[in-house]
């Protein structure tokens, strides 16, 4: 309706509307006095002659909503649309238009009565008011209840908490469970507007919950780029580049976790650093301990180690951290192996150059250790800390007293299996008594298999066991005799072998070990002899 010089005038579609029914009695509802509201219509009441009541609400701005139906306009099927020019000419057949309600308009562009909306963008204007008259007609006028604010706030709420909750933990469940949801509101929606006659608001709780879910992802993912890329710099410092990439791309932010786990150890340290630091200028020192380090850090990243760090001029590296390597104690080994030959290439190098040659020590163990990201908030690292940790480095220093360069706990012999049977050789060093621990430690060193006769090579092993197990038994009679066979195995053309060649006649490292048992054996003797 509309108030024109003080008349309250319809519609043409309830003016129609009207007619047809019989012009019954039109009452407005007005908001109640004192509400505060303006004075818009709340309500039409048609009140027809012997008949109830229709009451027509309309909506807070005092107004109807089109319904629409389906794409519009003369294709558009929803109504039945007659040229001007066939009804002039006569064409239609008499009386097929007697009992409708019909309605005049242009359809035609240069007309400019094409209205844009949601359904069609060029909508006869003609088609609109027919809308409105059906839907008075039949009484489906949807109308926006008054509560709909408050539901339109309280959907937005729970879509915004449905899509932090489906989108924070990124679970396809989740994600599944808030679909369906969607999908329930809007069915819920549908069905309001069919049945019901209402129209709710869906549109504003949507577009915040997907600008919501974007912004949400968005922040997820530069969050998990961020942690991979903080993984990536800081494992970069003990892996090679492209496995550092490779454990950042995973996202496994658990890899940093301190866990108890089985490790192999390995500590290598720079024979006589100290009296090369007392001689060297430091430039000089400096090329040194580069050389090494990077000798250090080619082998052990090439066996796939972890080189946890440098201590003064020694190496700390580990398997089986952080990533799972079942093969962990064998990967050690070949790297401790590639390592104690690569000291003679190194020294050639130093020498070239006019530096001193250089040894490594080197020892390894294996066991249970807490590995991770241990430390302070102020100052964190990637290590592992544990028995066996200790044990590796105390093996490395024992390397100076046994004159042994590798020495390899049996802990890791024993992780070894038979996997490198045909790649070497286990020789049984001694049961070493360990500083820090109570038990004695049966450790070994390892002589390549590449021997031009390993037949020979095994029967030194077997001379060399038989002696040590003499020795322990208290028996050094026999095990002089193993020790004189073992050395005619090592040196055949010596005429008179003596139970302890000097040590330069050996190849290492026989010289020391037989050298160390020689003294034990004379020892012993010593002891057992009467006293005068």
């Amino acid at each position: 309706v509309a108030v024109l010089d003080g008349q309250v005038w319809p519609s043409l579609a309830l003016a129609m509307a009207l007619q047809a029914a019989g012009q019954p009695a039109v009452q407005p509802e007005l908001p109640a006095a004192g509400t505060g509201r303006a004075p818009l219509l709340e309500a039409l009441r048609v009140l027809p002659a012997g008949q109830a009541a229709q009451r027509l609400a309309l909506d807070e701005h005092g107004q109807w909503r089109v319904p629409f139906q389906g794409p519009g306009g003369p294709e558009g099927g929803s109504f039945r649309y007659l040229s001007a020019a066939d009804v002039l000419a006569g064409h239609l057949p008499a009386g097929s238009l007697r009992g409708q309600l019909v309605l005049l308009g242009s359809s035609a562009p240069g007309l400019a009565d094409l209205r844009a909306t949601p359904v069609n963008p060029a909508l006869p204007g003609v088609e609109i008011h027919a809308l409105m008259l059906a839907g008075l007609l039949n009484g489906h006028l949807a109308q926006r209840p008054a509560w709909a604010p408050g539901y339109e706030a309280g959907l937005i709420l729970l879509t915004l908490a449905a899509t932090a909750w489906a989108v924070r933990r990124r679970s396809p469940a989740r994600a599944l469970g808030a679909l369906a949801g969607v999908g329930a509101i809007v069915v819920g929606q549908a069905l309001a507007w069919q049945l019901g006659h209402q129209v709710l608001p869906l549109a504003s709780a949507l577009l915040l919950g997907g600008l919501y879910a974007a912004a949400l992802l968005t922040r997820g993912l530069l969050h998990e780029w961020q942690q991979r890329r903080t993984l990536q710099l800081l494992f970069e410092q003990y892996l090679p580049p492209a496995r550092a990439r490779a454990l950042a791309a995973q996202g496994d932010t658990q890899a940093l976790e301190a866990s108890n786990r089985e490790l192999t150890i390995l500590f290598c340290d720079l024979r006589g650093f100290t009296s090369l630091s007392e001689h060297l200028p430091p430039l000089a020192l400096r090329e040194v301990l580069n050389r090494y380090f990077g000798t250090v850090t080619d082998i052990v990243h090439r066996h796939g180690g972890t080189l946890d760090k440098f201590i003064g001029d020694a190496a700390m590296a580990f398997w089986n951290a952080p990533t799972a390597q079942p093969d962990h104690a064998v990967r050690a080994v070949r790297a401790a192996l590639d390592l104690a030959q690569a000291a003679g290439p190194l020294s050639a190098q130093l020498g070239a150059q006019g530096l001193p040659s250089v040894r490594f020590g080197i020892g390894l163990a294996t066991g249970t250790v807490c590995v991770g990201d241990l430390g302070t908030p102020q100052r964190r690292t990637y290590t592992a800390v544990g028995d066996a940790v200790n044990l590796a480095a105390r093996l490395e220093a024992l390397t100076r007293e046994l004159g042994v360069d590798l020495l390899v706990a049996d802990s890791t012999r024993t992780a070894c299996g038979h996997q490198l049977d045909t790649a070497l050789d286990w020789l049984e060093v001694d049961e070493c008594q360990v500083k820090g621990r109570q038990q004695s430690v049966t450790v070994f060193t390892m002589l390549p298999a590449s021997s031009s006769n390993r037949a020979t090579q095994q029967a030194q092993l077997r001379n060399w066991v038989l002696a040590l197990q003499a020795a322990r038994g208290d028996d050094p009679t026999a095990a002089h005799a193993h020790l004189e066979a073992l050395q005619q195995l090592l040196m055949p053309d010596t005429a008179a072998p003596t139970i302890a060649p000097p040590a330069d006649t050996l190849p290492p490292p026989w010289a020391a070990l037989c050298a160390r048992l020689s003294d034990r054996l004379a020892q012993a003797t010593r002891q057992q002899a009467p006293t005068p």
